[in-house]
């Protein structure tokens, strides 16, 4: 007998989530692949919007290498939601 519903689900293709929260003073990115039970929450504070976007892709490429997914292909794609971009 074959259980009704899998415990254990792999998605065919590896996700790597990034969430943004932004106003004019600091920024919080929420980053998540799916393998951890709760994102990691980074706050970048940088001076300029440009300084905040240099951090917040430093941020991105820290854990990417951290989690492993730097060195493989990943798939992207950019979702338009209620209040932001949801990029995976």
């Amino acid at each position: 007998m074959q259980p009704t519903r899998a415990n254990d689900f792999t998605p065919e293709v590896e996700v790597f989530a990034v969430a943004l929260e932004l106003s004019s003073k600091s920024w919080k990115i929420a980053l998540h692949d799916e393998k951890r039970e709760k994102p990691a929450i980074q706050t970048v504070s940088g001076e300029t919007a440009a300084g905040r976007l240099n951090e917040t892709v430093q941020e991105i490429e820290k854990f990417k290498a951290k989690w492993g997914l730097a060195a493989r292909g990943t798939h992207r794609r950019a979702v338009r939601g209620w209040s932001g971009w949801l990029l995976d």
